[in-house]
């Protein structure tokens, strides 16, 4: 176990990694995390906050970046059972359009999920199981100089063992810039 988390910081470190005039951004998300197929049969929709890093790759829209998640999903039958999600995720995205005016934008995401689930009733049933997580995404970016807000819908999917999780992060946040400004 150790060794696949040290391999998903591996992969992550290695996408942030960015020229070095790039325009790096802080980016900072909360919202919904909405359980789909067998997750949303038990789970109830939760809360998911996140923070990464992004940048620019290129001038045509193209951008690379990593963030950390943490979100919780109560159970819906179970009053004080809840399944906590953590992850990292790599993601690639493309922005259409002038960056300087409101825009659109689609991702596509690759990490790793760390899935743990409490109960207060029957420690029993508790445990923690991990996997691969992958997805995508699309979302609407409003820029108003250094920060630019944003609202992002994104699917993703653990593969976990022989069985999946799939959920659905509905946030808002915030990119702000860091360092100068490149022209």
């Amino acid at each position: 176990m150790l060794r696949r988390q040290l391999t998903a910081m591996a992969v992550v470190s290695l996408l942030c990694a960015v020229p070095a005039q790039a325009q790096l951004a802080l980016t900072v998300a909360g919202g919904a995390s909405v359980p789909m197929g067998d997750f949303g049969d038990y789970a109830s929709t939760g809360w998911i906050g996140s923070i990464g890093l992004m940048t620019d790759v290129g001038q045509k829209g193209l951008g690379i970046g990593a963030l950390w998640f943490y979100g919780d999903n109560s159970t819906s039958d179970i009053e004080g059972d809840k399944t906590s999600l953590t992850g990292f995720l790599g993601n690639l995205r493309f922005r259409f359009g002038d960056a300087t005016r409101p825009g659109v934008f689609v991702l596509g995401s690759a990490g790793y999920l760390d899935r743990k689930y409490k109960s207060e009733l029957v420690s029993a049933l508790e445990g923690s199981d991990n996997g691969f997580l992958y997805g995508g995404g699309v979302g609407i970016d409003l820029p108003r100089g250094r920060m630019t807000w944003y609202v992002q819908a994104s699917w993703l999917n653990a593969d976990i063992g022989e069985s999946s999780l799939q959920f659905s992060p509905i946030t808002v946040g915030v990119a702000i810039g860091l360092g100068k400004r490149r022209n």
